[in-house]
């Protein structure tokens, strides 16, 4: 696990989107596409941001959410329609995004139908996922204390997606599993401010989900105290 420390975040934003264009070019280069996993909320906004108005074959970019709500677009809390806002933009307008929720009325219906549309992140090579963590230590939507993420953090064989619960609303929620996460050639966690340094520095000791996912040769962080 290599640790990247920053003065402030729009530092830290710059080089993380050239880190991730360039390896996206390599996969592309290689491979003829590229597969890009990210996190929601609002730590990664302005990367997004940022990675919008870098020019490369976007169109060779296939792009997936590592977990969502299990609410409609039209939500105030959807993860897809802030992809699209802050991502999707610019040269990574023509991207191709994959979502999550394609039936928000039936759940166990939407996660078959959400297997069989991200088929290409469980089957092909991820170049990068870009995690972030919440102040309970937990990442993707994979939480302490629920049933359905302890068990995946601890099991060692399964990839995939899972439905699993948050302990704040929208408590329904669907992410690809720990293991799928780890295949990635390059896992970036995106830290920023003082109070999320904090909760790493405890993650080992209290058995935070993040801890899975800390000491991976493939991870690296990248934080920064300052909000620029």
């Amino acid at each position: 696990m290599k640790v990247l420390n920053y003065d402030n975040s729009e530092i830290l934003e710059k080089e993380l989107a050239l880190k991730i264009t360039r390896i996206l070019e390599e996969n592309i280069s290689e491979n003829g596409f590229a597969q890009l996993l990210v996190s929601g909320g609002s730590t990664p906004i302005n990367l997004f941001k940022a990675l919008s108005q870098i020019n490369i074959a976007w169109d060779k970019v296939t792009i997936g959410l590592i977990d969502e709500r299990f609410v409609s677009q039209e939500s105030e809390f959807s993860n897809e329609s802030l992809v699209k806002t802050h991502l999707i933009q610019k040269f990574a307008a023509s991207a191709n995004l994959i979502g999550m929720v394609f039936n928000p009325e039936n759940e166990t219906n939407n996660l078959d139908i959400c297997i069989q549309k991200n088929e290409g992140f469980l089957s092909k090579k991820i170049a990068v996922s870009i995690l972030g963590m919440g102040e309970d230590g937990h990442t993707a939507s994979l939480f302490p204390g629920d049933i359905a993420s302890e068990k995946n953090l601890e099991d060692s064989d399964f990839k995939g997606i899972l439905l699993t619960n948050a302990p704040n609303h929208p408590t329904n929620r669907i992410t690809f599993s720990k293991n799928l996460i780890l295949s990635s050639e390059y896992i970036f966690l995106l830290l920023i401010g003082n109070s999320k340094m904090k909760v790493l520095e405890k993650a080992k000791e209290r058995n935070y989900p993040i801890s899975k996912f800390m000491d991976k040769t493939n991870v690296q962080i990248y934080l920064t105290s300052t909000k620029s």
